[in-house]
């Protein structure tokens, strides 16, 4: 079995055809029990740009605006990146900012005042297909009041009972880098 490293992943460009970036093969093997339906079309495509283009389609596909595309190069696309998504109704907007860790930083902007609050202890936040604003954190998904994030939060589902309650020991070969 070969595996494979994707940086960007894929996208679905239509109903029945898949981009997947890699830069190693041009051909993946799906797994015996989930065979791809016929006149399924898989494309892999290669390069930093296909790369670049595949990560920020996702985004965009997701209502999310880069800022500040224009004044990064590639060597620098990953760090810093600012995408904004402004809520249903325009009275906020979300803020994301990717770090050169790969960690996102999140904040959220009130459009008539300007006023930002940080959601830095959030791992993930958006606006959910009812408009709410809901977040993840500490292994639960929240939805959150966008007047006072961080005081009203109404607890969604709360995953931190799904954690192994064994720990897994690493294989020899994982524990080198």
């Amino acid at each position: 079995m070969e595996y494979l490293w994707l940086w960007s992943g894929g996208i679905f460009v239509e109903d029945r055809s898949f981009l997947i970036y890699d830069d190693e093969t041009d051909q993946i093997s799906p797994h015996p029990n989930h065979m791809l339906p016929q006149n399924f079309n898989v494309r892999f495509v290669r390069g930093l740009e296909a790369n670049k283009a595949l990560y920020q389609t996702r985004f965009e596909r997701r209502g999310w605006i880069l800022q500040n595309a224009d004044n990064k190069d590639w060597f620098h696309y990953w760090v810093n990146l600012v995408w904004l998504k402004s809520s249903p109704d325009e009275r906020y907007t979300l803020k994301m900012e990717r770090r050169l860790t790969g960690r996102y930083v999140w904040s959220l902007q009130e459009t008539a005042t300007g006023i930002e609050i940080s959601l830095s202890n959030f791992e993930w936040v958006d606006w959910d297909i009812n408009g709410r604003l809901v977040g993840a954190k500490m292994g639960q998904i929240l939805a959150l009041n966008p007047a006072d994030p961080m005081q009203d939060e109404i607890l969604l589902q709360d995953f931190n009972s799904h954690q192994p309650t064994t720990g897994i020991i690493a294989p020899e070969w994982a524990k080198e880098w």
